[in-house]
């Protein structure tokens, strides 16, 4: 969760489905590109096929200052390198073949993965922005509607009651001087008021994840929220109170509590059991880890990005019903490994000293 994938968002950077099939399409897995070049080619590719809209396929009409937004917002949320190469949760997509090859239009699923793709863009979302999310949820429920236009009317403030909650409960979270002051000048200026075009900026990346994963639904031009989350969000008398309970330490990370109380309702998905990776479910997931690590190969690629692929096993065995492993185990297990068995695989660190990366030897 970054400041800035919750803040510095764009009204057009709301169809994330098609917006990833895109990116998948054209950012390279190893070679680097300047911000404006990846725009440049980013926005004429999208105008080669339509997107869909509530249903309905239209024209896309993008530009380069969007796609600029969305590669800022790609960088914060694990999808593109500094460099602008893949990065290891857009990687997750390809893993699950998402999208169709031969497509109609962008962002089109294929039918075998549909739904394990949305869980997956949920549990993107819910990694990166899930402050925002529930914030949003909640005041759709309040509001009876979760439609954008109900949302950011002139005659409410809406968003700016949002975005205050939002940075509060965030605050809360923090001892930190510094970083209070930022969020008590954040909420501050928030409350001055936005401009209504700035409002629909502030929301509608947000409730495009809500509306790609299939939390909220098109129902005859108006969208609707799934039934069973009017209960899971009725139970916070406030939307802080929403958004603190998402930042909760648990088994899965923050909000985990949360976070399968919205599967289970929206997606019908009971979790099963919650427990760490150890050697025997290794030995279940190995084989599958390699051939990730061996199409990073062709790519010349040096690393597997080890808290991705956690995050891909965590949706994979939440859609199966099976048991969960947390991903701080992953991180924990394979530096376990590394050391009693290193002829298999190695662990690296990030440039903070966190064991972040995976390499496996040749078969």
């Amino acid at each position: 969760m970054l400041d800035s994938f919750l803040y510095n968002t764009h009204y057009q950077v709301d169809k994330p489905l098609a917006l990833l099939d895109l990116t998948l399409d054209v950012a390279s897995p190893t070679e680097h590109a300047s911000d404006d070049a990846l725009a440049r080619r980013l926005d004429a590719h999208a105008r080669t096929l339509q997107v869909s809209v509530d249903g309905d396929l239209v024209s896309w009409k993008p530009n380069r200052d969007q796609m600029l937004y969305w590669i800022g917002n790609s960088h914060d949320a694990g999808l593109l390198s500094q460099q602008n190469s893949q990065d290891y949760w857009l990687m997750n997509f390809r893993w699950v073949r998402a999208f169709q090859d031969k497509k109609s239009f962008w962002g089109q699923l294929q039918q075998t993965s549909a739904d394990l793709s949305r869980m997956l863009l949920f549990r993107w979302g819910w990694v990166f922005d899930a402050p925002m999310l529930v914030a949003l949820l909640w005041k759709m429920n309040e509001l009876g509607t979760p439609n954008v236009g109900d949302i950011v009317a002139k005659s409410g403030h809406h968003v700016e009651d949002i975005l205050c909650e939002v940075f509060a409960a965030i605050r809360d979270t923090t001892a930190d001087p510094r970083t209070r002051t930022s969020y008590r000048q954040k909420i501050e200026e928030v409350r001055r008021g936005l401009q209504p075009n700035t409002r629909r900026h502030k929301v509608c990346t947000h409730v495009g994840i809500l509306t790609d994963a299939g939390i909220l639904t098109a129902n005859g031009g108006n969208k609707v929220m799934h039934a069973g989350l009017g209960a899971v969000m009725g139970q916070f008398a406030t939307a802080r109170e929403a958004v603190a309970a998402s930042l909760r330490a648990g088994s899965l990370g923050r909000g985990s509590a949360l976070f399968l109380d919205i599967v289970e309702n929206a997606f019908a998905l009971k979790a099963g059991a919650i427990s760490e990776i150890h050697e025997e479910e290794w030995e279940i997931v190995r084989n599958e880890v390699r051939k990730y690590w061996e199409q990073i190969e062709k790519w010349d690629r040096k690393f597997l990005g080890i808290r991705a692929l956690a995050e891909l096993f965590l949706v994979k065995n939440l859609f199966r019903g099976s048991t969960i492993w947390s991903v701080n185990s992953w991180q924990a297990f394979l530096t376990q490994r590394a050391r009693f068995v290193p002829e298999e695989l190695t662990v690296h660190v990030d440039r903070f000293g966190r064991v972040e990366y995976l390499r496996l030897s040749s078969a």
